[in-house]
């Protein structure tokens, strides 16, 4: 019997991950205080103990995006020293013009499987991931995700905060990547293509074969039905899920069509909403505009104070306004030297003892300088 493959892990150091080294905010998943730590892979496999799991897919941990490739070698690295089998799904920024360079440099670690970008949107600015909402569209990000099978890679598709449409998008995407829907449609269009008539047999045969590997409205929706007033389900569905709780679950009810399970997610009572179904977004409103700007503050002052410099080829992306960071060769600095005429201009009082100075007088220069 083979082992159990958790397929979702991660560890991390605190201080690699800046959204865990600074003050908790308002976050989508909620408070998080207990994850501000490290969590090593020792740890890891403490805890999974006994559970069968004998190997682990990695998903990117957020860290800074310039330093993507170093956390694939960070925790490639830590597999290796404890023995334990890791795939990796690494970070990689496909909104850029061209992401072939950061993937090849990723190819070159075998532990590397997949690449996931985050590109949640949300209505409240302290939850979202992405810059826009119609980033999933953008054509750049599609062209990389076209790039990423000549690697041999996967994309990891993030759907639950994603607009409907932009996840049919993705889906219908891996049908032109794959080529399927294409073949098929060729074949009958050699088969049938001679004649006007047989090109329209030839393309209902093609929708009637491909149509139940295209996913429904509600599954592209990540089996959303949406939201349904009182009255509007069937009787006998609604007597069963109405006034349960929150997150509550049925068992598979039968119907005509098969079986259905409902997860009840929400429940909003006419008139104002409750304040645990609205807290965080109060929170993210109140706190997010005044504590965001105090951070790029705090952050810059560090980076006033911080000696860094950037070699040509990288761009500082959080640079201080005014610091520059311009990389200088250390083989061209020259050494602080004291000229004569330097030492000259600085005479020093004669001392009681070679120690003490003594006040009112003043000692004949002696230059050092040869």
């Amino acid at each position: 019997m083979r082992g159990i493959v958790d397929a979702h892990i991660h560890i991390w150091r605190q201080a690699d991950l800046p959204w865990l080294s600074g003050p908790m905010v308002p976050r989508i998943f909620g408070p998080y205080e207990p994850l501000r730590r490290d969590y090593p892979i020792e740890e890891y496999l403490a805890d999974v103990r006994d559970t069968g799991i004998e190997r682990a897919v990695y998903v990117q941990a957020n860290w800074h995006p310039a330093r993507s490739l170093e956390e694939v070698e960070w925790v490639a690295g830590e597999a290796r020293r404890v023995g334990f089998p890791l795939a990796i799904v690494a970070f990689a920024d496909l909104s850029v013009e061209d992401a072939t360079p950061a993937l090849e440099a990723l190819a070159r670690h075998p532990e590397v499987r997949g690449i996931r970008q985050q590109l949640h949107w949300h209505a409240n600015p302290a939850w979202r991931f992405a810059a826009r909402p119609d980033l999933p569209s953008d054509p750049r990000l599609i062209e990389n995700v076209r790039r990423l099978s000549r690697f041999g890679f996967l994309f990891e598709l993030l759907d639950d905060y994603y607009p409907a449409p932009n996840a049919a998008f993705f889906i219908a995407e891996g049908f032109l990547l794959t080529g399927l829907g294409r073949r098929i449609a060729l074949l009958f269009v050699r088969r049938l293509g001679k004649s006007s008539l047989g090109l329209a047999y030839g393309m209902a045969l093609t929708d009637l074969i491909l149509a139940p590997a295209t996913p429904s409205n509600t599954a592209r929706n990540g089996g959303d039905l949406g939201g349904w007033k009182k009255g509007d389900l069937r009787k006998e569905i609604e007597d069963l899920i109405w006034d349960k709780d929150r997150n509550y679950v049925t068992d598979p009810i039968r119907t005509e069509n098969g079986y259905l399970i409902l997860k009840k997610t929400a429940h909003h009572q006419a008139g104002l909403a409750l304040l645990e179904e609205v807290e965080n977004e109060i929170m993210g409103r109140l706190y997010g505009p005044r504590f965001e700007p105090k951070v790029r503050e705090y952050l810059t002052e560090l980076r006033q104070q911080a000696f860094l410099e950037i070699k040509d080829g990288w761009v500082d992306t959080a640079a201080a306004p005014g610091k520059d960071t311009k990389w200088t060769d250390p083989a061209r600095l020259t050494p602080e030297t004291v000229t004569k005429e330097e030492v000259l201009a600085n005479p020093g009082r004669k001392r009681l003892l070679w120690i003490f100075p003594v006040p009112g007088t003043q000692r004949a220069p002696r230059s050092i300088s040869r």
